[in-house]
């Protein structure tokens, strides 16, 4: 009797046994994930802004007809379609403007107003060449090196581009951030005495001058834009001027007048196209 429910134990514990293994068997155990290395591609962030959204961007054309999906890994493929021409954020009066288009290159320039009736704390955009079916080409961003530009003040925007193959018109957006209050104090239409202007060896032209301090305030940073206009008032080139005011630290100290150079690396036409310069030459001191 012992012997008969001994030997039914024994049955029962390997049949447990036998179930247990097969329920093992069923779950196939997971392959080691490569420890990471110097080879293995990290997964890339999100790219960073570089300008500020457009508020008003130009509307697609809703007549273009549907392209079809980029190939994988070809993600920086545009397949928006702009709407040609400038494009500028309500508030923003464009008081006169320059679309040129040369062999190889081409140049946008502007003179822009805030009539926004805000403190504007920068303005920004980007300009964008079309092909003919209205697709990107190619886009470069638009600055205005001015901070806390204040309602009815002007400025100039601009740059000169390469005209890639197929070219065959532009976008431009412009686009402001407002400020709630000044970041600095900030002095607008500094004296600008031109000494000397005309076509040079290493740029198409070449503007030489001094601007003078008259803030009453030593001034740690500063915007100096200068602007080639033709017989028309038409601009055909911009430059950021180089201001050295010599002093150890950099500072521009008040009431000091100091040296500026402005090479313009590009004309929309020929430097004897040049008939006067303008310049606009801003300063900024820490707020009291």
């Amino acid at each position: 009797m012992r012997r008969t429910a001994r030997l039914a134990g024994w049955i029962a514990l390997s049949l447990v046994l036998i179930l247990a293994l097969a329920a093992c068997g069923d779950d196939e155990p997971e392959p080691d994930r490569p420890a990471a290395s110097d080879s293995t591609p990290a997964t890339p962030p999100p790219p960073a802004a570089s300008a500020p959204a457009v508020a008003n961007p130009p509307a697609p054309d809703t007549a273009a007809t549907e392209e079809s999906t980029p190939e994988a890994g070809d993600a920086a493929l545009d397949l928006a379609v702009y709407a040609p021409g400038l494009h500028a954020r309500s508030g923003l009066t464009i008081v006169r403007s320059t679309e040129w288009t040369g062999d190889a290159t081409g140049a946008f320039f502007a003179e822009v107003r805030n009539d926004t009736g805000e403190l504007l704390r920068a303005v920004e955009g980007s300009l964008t060449v079309l092909d003919a079916e209205h697709l990107r080409l190619s886009a470069l961003p638009l600055s205005v090196l001015l901070n806390d530009i204040p309602p009815g003040h002007s400025f100039f925007v601009g740059d000169v581009f390469d005209r890639p193959p197929g070219a065959a018109a532009t976008a431009i957006q412009l686009d402001y951030q407002p400020a709630d209050a000044p970041w600095l104090d900030a002095f607008y239409d500094l004296p600008v005495t031109i000494d000397s202007q005309a076509p040079a060896e290493s740029v198409p032209y070449l503007v030489r001058g001094t601007i003078e301090n008259t803030s009453g305030r030593d001034l740690v940073f500063w915007a100096v834009t200068l602007v080639a206009l033709d017989a028309e008032d038409q601009i055909i080139g911009l430059s950021h001027a180089v201001v050295t005011p010599g002093t150890p630290d950099r500072v521009w100290p008040a009431g000091a007048a100091v040296p500026f150079e402005a090479p313009f690396p590009a004309l929309a036409g020929e430097a004897s196209s040049v008939a006067s310069v303008l310049a606009s030459a801003a300063g900024y001191a820490p707020l009291d």
